[in-house]
């Protein structure tokens, strides 16, 4: 007979040929969304890989009997959930029943479900907004959350603080895991996401304008002052949204003096979202914030995507991997990112 693993193994390569083979240009999308699906069809192994290890990690040291018993009536969390493949991925591999998306944008939360219902699929619950819209829907719905799982959300999140607050006052026995490339430890993978913050702040994106240039226009917009002025200022609030550099401004026409710049030299988030641009911070940074409201973290090392299109490559990444599972602790200087796995402080 079966066991639970080998069937979901078994899931996960029908659902991977699913999607490899979906033609999303039915959905009548717009180009850039349809060029994103077809990008991530394209490494969905190296992502089904990260589903498969989150939720292997959540229900770490349960049984067989626990983990259905879970999967029937526990409501588990895709938060920031994109296009949903999370929770696709929860739904028809890991058998969840009830299943709760939650994203700020309405356009990613409008297509998922439409993959849904392309794949005739019982849609999760769809939430647009934060852990404050989630936490008034449970409550409204009498709904009492045990599990959250989230994949590269952690490092975009304007105020962990005020989210880890939020979390432990309304669900205070959540047991979450959050999966980031943000990786402190790998210098490479350091250096290539402080080039993606240099070019958000800067240059901009097909999509958005240089953060630095959104932030000089609002205070050129509400505020009568100098050229020079003006640009120091938007240079002085790098890492700031739109009410804290209107406040910090208020602030220096008070004192004349100019606002400290952020001390990291490559940080910055969309002031008028507040998500930062692949924020990296320290694992002791992570681990001071969620004690402040009684959790506790484990992090645990990620691997390289070892399906490749050359043979030397996947050689070359099963190396790497062999490194990473072989070195300990050291492991996090080579792994391309990590898993965060938290749970309240007992």
């Amino acid at each position: 007979m079966k066991n639970n693993s080998t069937i979901q193994k078994e899931s996960a390569s029908l659902w991977l040929k699913k999607l490899k083979e979906a033609d999303f240009s039915a959905l009548g999308l717009s180009p850039y969304h349809l060029n994103y699906l077809n990008r991530l069809q394209a490494i969905l192994p190296h992502y089904f890989s990260i589903y498969e290890k989150c939720f292997s990690i959540l229900f770490q040291n349960l049984s067989e009997t626990e983990i259905q018993k879970i999967c029937k009536q526990a409501y588990i969390v895709d938060y920031g959930g994109g296009c949903g493949f999370l929770s696709l991925y929860a739904r028809a591999v890991v058998g969840i029943d009830s299943i709760i998306y939650v994203d700020m944008n309405e356009n990613s939360v409008a297509l998922t479900a439409q993959i849904f219902d392309y794949f005739s699929l019982n849609k999760p619950i769809l939430i647009l907004g934060d852990q404050k819209k989630l936490a008034h829907y449970c409550k409204e719905n009498s709904i009492h959350l045990h599990y959250l799982v989230s994949t590269d959300v952690i490092e975009h999140i304007y105020n962990l603080d005020l989210f880890f607050a939020d979390i432990q006052e309304t669900f205070p026995n959540l047991s979450m895991v959050f999966s980031t490339g943000s990786n402190p430890y790998n210098s490479h993978i350091r250096k290539k996401l402080e080039a993606y913050m240099i070019e958000d702040e800067l240059k901009g994106t097909d999509t958005s304008s240089a953060f630095l240039a959104q932030r000089k226009k609002y205070i050129e917009t509400h505020f009568n002052l100098s050229s020079y002025e003006t640009l120091q200022l938007a240079i002085c609030t790098r890492g700031l949204i739109f009410p804290e550099v209107h406040a910090a401004v208020l602030k220096y026409q008070e004192s004349t003096q100019f606002p400290l710049e952020n001390s990291n030299a490559y940080e910055c988030c969309d002031p008028n979202t507040g998500s930062w641009t692949e924020r990296i911070l320290p694992l002791k940074e992570y681990k001071n914030i969620l004690k402040k409201h009684a959790f506790e973290v484990r992090f645990v090392r990620g691997y390289y995507a070892e399906e490749r299109t050359l043979p030397l490559k996947s050689l070359f990444f099963k190396f790497l991997n062999f490194c990473i599972r072989c070195s300990g602790p050291l492991g996090f200087l080579i792994a391309p990112y990590m898993y965060l796995k938290i749970n309240i402080k007992k």
